[in-house]
């Protein structure tokens, strides 16, 4: 585990430099959001690091990796319209000295990575924010279960558990390129311009990514792992929608990694 945040912390402070060097909006969000808040660094059960970007900042992000790829190695992005086989919809910045064996997942050649979950135009309030995301979430749903392995129903309970082998068949018969293609219809209508909120509507299921424009572009700072980074300006209001009491920590049982997964060095993989 502390091997896993120290390379992917240095994952961040690459895109941190380069935000910094073209004028980039980014923020720390979600678990790492939190881990900079109540314990001045990583949640010391978390296994990976995620930031949030609006969509013009993350496209010149693109770019400048595009460019400079040479200079950046070994770290690179990694989505679908690089990597078919990228079971996600949201990109990776990862570092491509390791690989991942992760479970019930195919191998796309993934290693260690930074999450980057884009933020589209998602209307004037909060309430049509929310509404936009529930639109979109079923598909970002489908497109997660299509690429499953196998199903899982651990922690599915009553009527779910039923319905769940079905849903299943389902989107496996249509394939993950049908609920790609819905969902993307969708973000494409939306402008980003003319929104005062955003969301992360190609995959958040939570209705947590839920952000006022103004509170992106005009962060604040947090100190994590000793280096200060930028977070949304009403980071307060951004956690308690996604965790409630987040200066509690949950009980003992429950502080586990989440990812499931094993990281090697490819140096090693012989």
């Amino acid at each position: 585990m502390n091997e896993i945040q120290k390379i992917s912390f240095d994952i961040l402070c690459t895109i941190k430099r380069i935000c910094g060097l073209e004028g980039l909006h980014y923020a720390l969000a979600f678990g790492t959001l939190l881990g900079a808040v109540r314990h001045r660094g990583y949640i010391p059960w978390d296994d990976d690091v995620d930031i949030i970007m609006p969509r013009p900042d993350f496209e010149k992000l693109m770019d400048y990796f595009e460019k400079h790829r040479d200079e950046l190695t070994p770290y690179e992005p990694w989505n679908r319209s690089k990597h078919p086989d990228y079971p996600y919809e949201l990109t990776r910045i990862i570092d491509n000295r390791y690989i991942l064996d992760v479970d019930n997942e195919l191998p796309c050649g993934m290693g260690i990575f930074v999450d980057i979950y884009v933020l589209d135009g998602a209307g004037n309030s909060l309430e049509e924010a929310r509404r936009m995301l529930t639109r979109t979430k079923k598909y970002s749903s489908s497109i997660f279960l299509s690429t499953r392995k196998s199903l899982k129903v651990n922690g599915t309970r009553g009527w779910r558990v039923l319905l769940k082998p079905l849903f299943y068949a389902y989107v496996k018969l249509l394939g993950r390129q049908y609920f790609t293609k819905r969902l993307h219809q969708i973000i494409n209508d939306q402008d980003y311009a003319s929104s005062s909120y955003l969301a992360c509507l190609e995959w958040d299921n939570t209705l947590g990514s839920v952000i006022a424009k103004a509170d992106i572009e005009n962060p604040v700072s947090v100190s994590f792992n000793g280096e200060d980074f930028n977070a949304p300006r009403n980071y307060e209001m951004f956690l308690i929608q996604n965790y409630g009491d987040y200066m509690t920590p949950p009980p003992e049982k429950y502080r586990v990694y989440h990812h499931l997964y094993k990281a090697y060095k490819k140096s090693d993989c012989k």
